[in-house]
């Protein structure tokens, strides 16, 4: 997989196949020939009035009170939606009633099969491996799969008055995601139970939040409900807008048993983390994700389609979201993220892929915040304000974080300075306590008494590594403990920064 040229906007649906010609036209002209002669057939059986297959497990979309998408699988036995690829057999059957074996169409499709290399990279079998009646079978559904796509497609999207033109549009398509070799993507992430008032917005070049139609989340929803995931399906299909990938390729991987798209770390898995560290950094919301696939670049090519549906390629699952998630969180309002805080998100973003000890930060604000006991969050959040505010000096540390977290914070009207000192000396015992299992204390350390407030500690060291973050992204001067030791700590005292003795590496302690 590589990522290409930058453009100026994500497209994710188009009809780039529309004014192109079929690669192979020996190829294009047997498959057209069949198409037609199934065309033919349909409608002669069809007007027999006998029992005509129907596609029962069909997907519906919906929407909880909160707005977020619900998608269901309606296995309805009165559906009126035919099933056009499925009534169409080599053989005659009780469900496959049109038998395709003796058509020349068919037959032209076999002899040219057997010699076309580039169709049988697609083929998940051998056909030199053939030996039996069942392995026949299967050879002669591998040679019909792309004209039987094409007849499935064009009848789910023009009915059987569907043109020569409407054919070689819908053929382009599935001719590319076989013979093609290196295909256009965009990559996908749904971003779970959050909402944004943008229909599209440029988070950095070639990434990109944009609004999910209903008919993408129809066609990505998974056939086989992610088989020994531990996935929430109705937490999975809870997104209303998605994070994209644009102007990337991937070698054309179809007909391969076990593609690597199956699996998260095929995915720029990077930088999808840092978005979500992103965001975590400026809203402090819970958010996550659980898949990532593929929408071929302006729907130039696919492998496949489901009726009328645009063409994804179902891709990676993975549990990358607060396990409250899972209970009814789909059910919970939520206010939608403004252009003016996705402008920080992406201001953010960029900043956390420039500095190390940052980065590392914010991954643990998100490893934090996905916890599942506040005592293993905080390891998790103390480790990240040591992170940016320690030095290799170790002496003192517990001083040293409490003093540079009041002084980056103390920038901000909102904070004082000394209160910001005493409660991060507080955070760091209860830390200290977790990892040294002291049960008893740690269960006094759990709240921390500001005013006549009592505060979860956990909200505080959340609070205080986000607006951290937040600040030293935006203030490039501070690029190390020790700027901040000279830059806020002695000017705070009326010292200027050039007074510091540029041959002492000493932090202060």
């Amino acid at each position: 997989m590589s990522e290409g040229a930058p453009e100026n906007e994500p497209e994710t649906q188009g009809n780039g196949s529309e004014s192109r010609e079929p690669i192979d036209s020996e190829l294009f002209d047997a498959v057209r020939a069949f198409v037609f002669e199934a065309r033919e057939h349909y409608i002669e059986y069809r007007e027999t009035g006998k029992y005509m297959s129907k596609i029962h497990d069909l997907p519906k979309y919906d929407e909880f009170d909160s707005g977020f998408p619900h998608i269901t699988i309606t296995n309805a036995f009165n559906s009126d939606v035919p099933d056009y690829k499925g009534a169409l057999g080599a053989k005659e059957g009780e469900f496959t009633p049109i038998a395709f074996g003796g058509w020349e169409s068919f037959k032209r499709l076999l002899e040219l099969a057997d010699n076309h290399e580039g169709l049988k990279r697609s083929f998940l079998i051998d056909p030199a491996k053939v030996e039996d009646e069942f392995g026949e079978r299967f050879w002669h559904f591998e040679v019909t799969r792309l004209p039987l796509a094409v007849f499935d497609r064009l009848m789910h999207v023009y009915g059987d008055e569907f043109t020569e033109g409407n054919l070689r549009h819908v053929y382009c398509q599935l001719e590319l995601g076989v013979l093609g070799e290196d295909l256009p993507i965009v990559l996908a992430v749904p971003i779970l139970l959050t909402k944004f008032e943008p229909e599209v917005f440029a988070i950095d070049t070639n990434v990109a939040i944009l609004r999910m139609s209903k008919e993408q989340h129809l066609a990505r929803i998974s056939r086989w409900n992610r088989l020994g995931s531990s996935v929430n399906e109705v937490v999975a299909h809870a997104a209303t807008h998605m994070l994209i990938f644009v102007n990337w390729t991937m070698p054309n991987l179809k007909g391969s048993p076990s593609p690597p798209y199956k699996q998260l770390d095929w995915y720029p898995v990077e930088e999808i983390d840092r978005f979500f560290d992103a965001l975590r950094v400026v809203t402090g919301i819970e958010t996550g994700y659980a898949d990532a696939f593929i929408i071929p670049e302006r729907q130039e090519w696919a492998y496949d389609f489901r009726r009328d549906l645009p063409a994804v390629v179902e891709g990676a699952s993975a549990r990358r979201y607060p396990s409250n998630f899972d209970n009814f969180g789909w059910n919970r309002e939520r206010e939608p993220l403004t252009e003016e805080q996705l402008v920080e998100v992406s201001e953010i973003y960029r900043g956390l892929g420039g500095r190390d000890s940052i980065g590392l930060a914010a991954r643990r604000l998100s490893a934090g915040m996905l916890r599942e006991t506040e005592d293993d969050a905080v390891l998790d959040l103390l480790i990240g304000l040591e992170a940016v505010l320690s030095d290799q000096d170790k002496g003192e540390l517990t001083f040293k974080l409490a003093l540079r977290t009041a002084a980056v914070l103390g920038q901000l009207p909102t904070y004082n300075p000394g209160i910001i000192f005493g409660q991060v000396k507080r955070l760091y015992a209860y830390r200290s306590a977790v990892a040294h299992g002291q049960s008893k204390k740690v269960g006094k350390l759990r709240t921390i008494i500001s005013g006549d407030e009592e505060i979860p500690a956990i909200s505080l060291a959340t609070e205080f590594l986000r607006e951290v973050i937040r600040q030293l992204v935006k203030r490039p001067d501070l690029t190390s403990p020790g700027d901040i030791d000279s830059r806020l700590i002695l000017q705070s005292l009326g010292a200027s920064s050039s007074d510091a003795d540029p041959n002492d590496s000493a932090e202060i302690t």
